[in-house]
């Protein structure tokens, strides 16, 4: 988790390469754990500042991922970034596609709170 924070921090202080030493070390630390909640946020931050060709890929990748887990918060702030790219690129019908993802995903993590306070 670390190692997570730090490669985004330094990421949004332009340190690209002390980013990258973290960001790769992260990824290498959380690809043998059984929860892979750690290894997709590193990727999913290495696709939005390293691989851009990749970006649409991994995100949807990881996306599926924390869905299979019911990771809601999670879903939400991914799918709404995705959703912004599509709608920065103009690819209107996708983005509406992860923005209502998101929604359902607010949708079940209120469902799940309720349930939990009931």
């Amino acid at each position: 988790q670390n190692l997570y924070l730090l490669a985004r921090n330094y990421f949004k202080t332009d340190q690209i390469e002390t980013a990258r030493n973290y960001l790769s070390e992260g990824i290498i630390l959380s690809s043998g754990h059984e929860d892979q909640e750690y290894y997709y946020h590193c990727k999913l931050l290495e696709a939005k500042f390293l691989k851009p060709d990749r970006f649409e890929h991994i995100y949807m990748e990881g996306i599926n991922y924390y869905h299979e887990q019911e990771r809601w918060r999670l879903i939400i702030e991914y799918c709404e970034e995705l959703a912004a790219y599509y709608r920065g690129t103009e690819q209107y019908k996708k983005a509406c596609d992860y923005f209502d993802l998101a929604i359902i995903a607010k949708y079940n993590m209120e469902k799940e709170r309720a349930i939990a306070h009931a």
